[in-house]
């Protein structure tokens, strides 16, 4: 009996600790503490799915995924997914598997993520053009406020927008750590088009949680964990019954009000009063001065009600509430002057690394702007400069075709873009020429090598115009001379001329020559002749002018009855007068009984 009370004891604690082990492992589901990995730190070159191909192309996520990232990115962003469904390996597989992708890699169908992800939805793309950051930033604010999610193409590279604050974007970017849009992409004519997507939430456009604090590890890689969590309901707020009063009076309670601090614009100000300007945000800092009432002043950042300006060259602060807003700021890109040295930096900031100064007189290309900041090439170098120093836009002039020379030096690119490859620099005091008329920026080649430039810092050369007189001329180019259909090196070649023999032109236009070959008419360059000059004055026979009729003349003779047979009419070997002179007999013709008369004469002789 105690046996068996001792074994019926055994199998109690047994089903106790089945239930135990039940019962921990039924509460201590991992769901219910799950570290998600940050969606904002995936990218393309993730060696999870850098590998994978995009279709039947050659390229991988690594080389051309950031597409497909920042779309995987989205999914999770939007809400319509969540991080330990989703990443980019994941989307890649599922566009492979319904031929998402076209020969080159690019995705077929933005649409196609819907079969993946239904909450998510794309709505379309739209173009844009636009010369600043705040129309650029503007425009996509606008699709945000409008219900899209939004994903920018940038520089051939897609990134995925957080958010708008200002005349900023922040951005997710597939191929690096950078959350400024505009400081990573500072050539705003390639931020050309965004792709819109829809949710069952809608995005922020104001500065969300997202662009949150990472910490960055020793590779330099971005990691951060959001940890799950479940929502729970509001808390109810109740209300007490108002305490009792021994006074007959009515208790009356004041809610102190709060003023919500201004949301100043960034932009151009006109000063209301007479307005300090000091060292800092705030009236503890000394001040430089007093800004006169009504004075325009630029304000490029902004600090609880105080305004960051330039103003008489210097960088100070002004307290916006005695300043009213006129515009934003707007600067084009092109060709600038500078009016005195002006700093180029490495960041916009006054205080930051010279690159280099811009000496006065020089001009120099922006290719964006930033507030008051460009974005400036000048002798092979890029950096930032104030826009409200003293530069200015140059005027659309219309550079003529001809020769010209640096004034300053002048970049010279493969293509008439601002982000073409930068070929060389013309150096200062060097000759080139401008092949193509235009405006702005045009064709123009230096030391053999053709490409596009803005040539503010440059004036043509003129050179005196010599007028050509027509008639004789002498072939003098080395080996044969090629005479063209028209005048225009690419014609057609009619046929070439030896060197030394002579031809006579009958016009000439610019660089070019006309003249009879035969039937036809041709031309040939100036380059490649002399002028021949006033016609000799030569007695019959004496062909080579020497005043003796001898075996000489006799045998210039004989090379010119030669020639005939392989020189086309218009090309001699001889001059008019010469040939004149040959005509010994006078019959009008050159020929053999020319040659029996100077035997003739020889012999007599």
């Amino acid at each position: 009996m105690q046996n068996l009370k001792s074994i019926n004891k055994a199998f109690i604690c047994f089903i106790i600790m089945i239930f135990s082990v039940g019962f921990l492992s039924i509460t201590l589901k991992p769901e219910n503490a799950y570290a998600v990995e940050d969606y904002r730190t995936w990218r393309q070159n993730d060696p999870r799915w850098g590998y994978k191909y995009l279709g039947e192309s050659s390229d991988t996520v690594r080389k051309s995924g950031c597409a497909i990232t920042a779309l995987s990115m989205l999914c999770v962003h939007s809400g319509a997914a969540s991080a330990d469904k989703i990443n980019p390996g994941v989307v890649v597989d599922y566009f492979n598997s319904v031929n998402g992708f076209n020969k080159y890699g690019g995705i077929n169908n933005w649409g196609t993520i819907t079969g993946l992800v239904p909450d998510l939805k794309f709505k379309g793309s739209v173009a844009m053009k636009y010369s600043t950051q705040a129309e650029i930033a503007n425009e996509i604010k606008t699709q945000m406020k409008n219900g899209y999610y939004v994903i920018c193409h940038v520089k051939n590279h897609f990134v995925l927008v957080d958010s708008v604050v200002g005349n900023k974007v922040y951005m997710y970017d597939p191929a690096c750590n950078d959350t400024d849009m505009f400081a990573k992409y500072p050539e705003l004519n390639y931020i050309d088009g965004l792709r819109l997507f829809k949710a069952s939430t809608s995005p922020i456009t104001s500065p969300s949680s997202s662009v949150a604090p990472q910490t960055t590890s020793a590779s330099g890689s971005v990691s951060s964990t959001i940890v799950k969590t479940t929502t729970s309901k509001a808390p109810v707020v109740t209300t007490s019954k108002a305490p009792v009063t021994t006074s007959k009076a009515p208790v009356t309670t004041t809610t102190p009000s709060v003023t919500k601090p201004q949301n100043y614009a960034l932009g151009y100000y006109k000063t209301t009063d007479n307005l300090n300007h000091r060292k800092g945000p705030s009236t503890s800092y000394s001040t430089y001065g007093v800004i006169p009432k009504g004075t325009q002043i630029p304000v490029y950042e902004v600090s609880n009600g105080w305004g960051r300006i330039y103003y008489n060259k210097k960088d100070a602060w002004v307290c916006l509430e005695y300043a009213s807003f006129i515009s934003d700021f707007k600067f084009s890109y092109g060709g600038y002057t500078a009016s005195s040295d002006i700093k180029l930096l490495t960041k916009q900031a006054f205080d930051s690394d010279l690159i280099l100064t811009i000496p006065a007189g020089a001009s120099f290309e922006v290719a964006a702007s930033n507030n008051i900041w460009g974005f400036a090439h000048y002798n092979g170098k890029s950096g930032w400069i104030n826009l409200l120093g003293d530069v200015s836009l140059c005027k659309n002039i219309n550079f003529e075709k001809g020769t010209y020379k640096a004034t300053y030096p002048i970049n010279l690119r493969e293509s008439s873009l601002l982000s073409g490859k930068l070929l060389g620099v013309i150096p200062q005091n060097a000759e080139f020429t401008v092949d193509e008329g235009g405006y702005n920026v045009v064709k123009v080649t230096y030391n053999g090598i053709s490409g596009w430039a803005y040539i503010y810092s440059a004036e043509k050369i003129i050179k005196p115009v010599i007028i050509l007189p027509t008639g004789e001329y002498f072939i003098t180019s080395s080996g044969t001379t090629p005479l063209y259909a028209s005048a225009d090196k690419n014609s057609a070649v009619i046929v070439n001329a030896p060197s030394g023999y002579v031809i006579n032109i009958l016009e000439v236009n610019n660089d070019w020559g006309r003249i009879s070959v035969g039937a036809d008419t041709a031309w040939i360059s100036m380059a490649n002749v002399t002028y021949a000059g006033a016609s000799p004055e030569l007695k019959k026979g004496d062909i080579n002018g020497d005043g003796n009729i001898d075996n000489l003349d006799l045998a210039v003779l004989n090379q010119y009855l030669d020639s005939l047979q392989y020189i086309p009419d218009g090309i001699s070997m001889l001059r008019a007068a010469e040939i004149q002179s040959a005509d010994i007999n006078e019959s009008g013709i050159v020929d053999n009984n020319d040659v029996l008369d100077y035997l003739i004469k020889i012999c007599i002789n």
